[in-house]
């Protein structure tokens, strides 16, 4: 049985992280919306691909050691830039056509697969394409997210949930929205 990758002192911590199942690969990525300190267990949904067998594995609960982070996931883009995470971290890449992938709208499209996303962008960070996101680029990012709550999806690894009563993911980013909201004004 393998170890989780993601457990922490502090479970608020896991909220919004994209993790993988290691015993059901076929599903993807998830991303982790609440837990349950009891069961060393969160609840995991937004799979990727939630059905396998006829079995839904949206919104049930998933012990910690069968989680790990996800791998090369693609989470969004801005412009021309990828935004991806990889092993708990952000790392952004600019788009470059390859055979199949002409574009950054083909490679956002919806005729294009995960697997063929994760593929892309894991041949490209191997090749050395990959940044790790610099601390102008999360604020920026955060900037972006607060104007057109797009890449949402991110936000959780720029400012990960510190404090220790328990929450979801759905009040954590309503209680950033509201912050942010008043810092602007």
């Amino acid at each position: 049985m393998q170890n989780s990758t993601i457990y922490t002192r502090n479970p608020n911590q896991m909220l919004g992280l994209w993790v993988e199942d290691v015993t059901y690969p076929a599903l993807g990525v998830g991303q982790v919306q609440s837990y349950d300190p009891h069961r060393q267990s969160c609840i995991v949904e937004h799979w990727q691909k939630s059905v396998l067998n006829h079995l839904s594995f949206n919104g049930i609960l998933y012990p910690y050691h069968r989680l790990r982070h996800a791998q090369y996931h693609y989470v969004g883009r801005h412009g021309n830039t990828l935004y991806y995470v990889h092993h708990g971290t952000v790392w952004r890449m600019d788009f470059e056509p390859t055979p199949g992938i002409w574009s950054v709208a083909d490679f956002a499209g919806a005729g294009t697969s995960f697997y063929e996303r994760r593929a892309y962008m894991e041949a490209m960070h191997l090749e050395g394409w990959g940044d790790e996101l610099t601390h102008d680029e999360a604020e920026m990012l955060l900037g972006y997210w607060q104007y057109s709550g797009e890449l949402e999806g991110l936000i959780p690894y720029l400012i990960p949930c510190e404090h220790h009563e328990r929450s979801s993911l759905g009040q954590y980013l309503n209680e950033l929205r509201q912050v942010y909201a008043m810092a602007v004004v």
